[in-house]
């Protein structure tokens, strides 16, 4: 029974490089391909695909309502993200429903793995990215509410607006403040909070204002 596959990636090395690995999966692959957002979004509407590959730069900050409406489109659909590196955090992709997440780091045979595991199983996650992303659930449990309450007002307004997903330029806009100002309070909140990345700010955002403790 063919297969088909979506890829969506602006790079044209990683498309090529990923057709090359699908063939060698299973000749029964049919391959298409998306350049940009609203490329992947009409081919999406126009044809029911087996397996999405996505490059993580169409994502940009706004994760969330995106995954999900490819999901709500698409129930069947399953998206593997791909990443920059085998850094990249995964639980804000899992979460939303991503079958698999690798880094364009990984080696073709890890790659050719994890194809094969999600035609037979669904889905699949590599151990070093499981391993990130228990760290990543310890590390919020462990975390204090009271650091919000160390906070300024305006540290407090950043913290919110890069928990919603806004970037520094929109934040800045927003508060009639210098983009160089937005990133000096980020420097700041992230001390406060004690994380080390947005995507730390994110899940902690979406623990602590959906249920407060």
């Amino acid at each position: 029974m063919k297969k088909a596959v979506l890829i969506a990636d602006r790079h044209y090395v990683t498309v090529t490089g990923m057709s090359f690995i699908l063939k060698k999966v299973s000749k029964d692959i049919v391959i298409d391909y998306a350049a940009d957002r609203k490329e992947l979004l009409d081919k999406l509407k126009g044809y029911e695909y087996d397996l999405l590959i996505l490059g993580i730069e169409m994502l940009d900050t706004f994760f969330k309502p995106f995954i999900q409406s490819l999901k709500e489109q698409s129930p069947s659909l399953k998206i593997m993200i791909f990443t920059e590196s085998k850094k990249e955090a995964i639980s804000q992709y899992v979460c939303k429903g991503v079958e698999s997440i690798m880094s364009k780091s990984h080696t073709a045979m890890e790659i050719r793995e994890a194809l094969e595991a999600l035609f037979s199983r669904g889905y699949y996650y590599p151990q070093e990215l499981l391993y990130d992303l228990v760290n990543t659930i310890t590390m919020i449990d462990s975390f204090s509410s009271s650091r919000l309450g160390a906070l300024s007002e305006r540290e407090r307004a950043v913290y919110f607006y890069l928990g919603t997903g806004k970037g520094l330029l929109e934040i800045a806009n927003t508060l009639g403040l210098h983009q160089s100002t937005i990133s000096t309070y980020k420097r700041r909140l992230f001390k406060k909070l004690k994380i080390t990345s947005l995507v730390d700010l994110i899940h902690l955002y979406n623990r602590y204002e959906s249920n407060p403790e």
